[in-house]
C-alpha cells in the first residue's frame, strides 16, 4: 500500500509499478469478462420471461432489453480478453440469443 504522504514513484520501483498495473489490468479484464457473461445470461433470461409474459408491451420491452444486451456484449467483447473457454461460452450464448431475437422479428 502506498503511504499517504508519498508519491507512487517514491514508494515503488518502475518494475514494481509495472507489476501493479499489470495486476490491476488483469483484475479489470476478468471483471469485465464476468460482466459480459452475466449480461448475456440476463438477456437470455429476458427472452425466457417473454415466453410467460401476458401482455404485448412487456414482451416488446423484454425483447428490446435482450437486444440492447446483445449489442452491448458484442461491442464490449472487443475491449476484453476472455480465456478461450470464456470466449466460447460467450460466443455460443450470443449465437443462441441472436437466433431467438431473429425468431421474434429483430433485424441484424
Amino acid at each position: 500500500m502506498i503511504a499517504r504522504n508519498s508519491t507512487f514513484s517514491e514508494e515503488h520501483s518502475a518494475q514494481q509499478r509495472w507489476s501493479m498495473v499489470e495486476e490491476l489490468n488483469g483484475d479489470s479484464n476478468e471483471t469485465g469478462v464476468q460482466f459480459l457473461l452475466m449480461d448475456v445470461d440476463l438477456a437470455l433470461t429476458f427472452m425466457d420471461v417473454t415466453n410467460v409474459a401476458g401482455d404485448e408491451e412487456t414482451k416488446q420491452r423484454n425483447y428490446a432489453n435482450a437486444r440492447a444486451a446483445f449489442d452491448n456484449v458484442s461491442h464490449l467483447l472487443e475491449r476484453f480478453t476472455p480465456s478461450v473457454s470464456q470466449k466460447l461460452i460467450i460466443d455460443n450464448k450470443l449465437a443462441i440469443l441472436k437466433l431467438r431475437l431473429l425468431a421474434v422479428g429483430q433485424r441484424f
